[in-house]
């Protein structure tokens, strides 16, 4: 039930994001949609990948059940704020200044 609910509100949040923004993205061609859609894919992909794959790993090494906690909780944060702004650079660079800069 909570897959289907998380699954309702991402796209609530896209159908909001692209009301919102109807007027800039009807500026965009089409390579520009693509390359933001595969922006997005590949942070995406990567976060994913780093949380789940690295910091599994590197928690499980860590004896300490708290210290493992508190890694894995610095770990989302710090990789969530890199992809984030590594995603704005991207964007900003395709749309040429028109997303991103937010």
């Amino acid at each position: 039930m909570s897959k289907l609910f998380s699954l309702f509100v991402f796209i609530a949040l896209i159908v909001n994001f692209l009301m919102k923004n109807k007027q800039k993205l009807k500026l965009l061609n089409f390579q520009q949609i693509i390359g933001i859609l595969l922006s997005f894919i590949v942070s995406v992909a990567l976060a994913t990948f780093l949380i789940y794959y690295v910091g599994n790993w590197i928690a499980d090494q860590i004896p300490y059940e708290w210290m493992s906690s508190l890694f894995f909780f610095l770990l989302i944060v710090t990789v969530l704020i890199g992809v984030k702004l590594s995603l704005h650079q991207w964007i900003e660079k395709i749309t040429n200044g028109m997303f991103g800069s937010e």
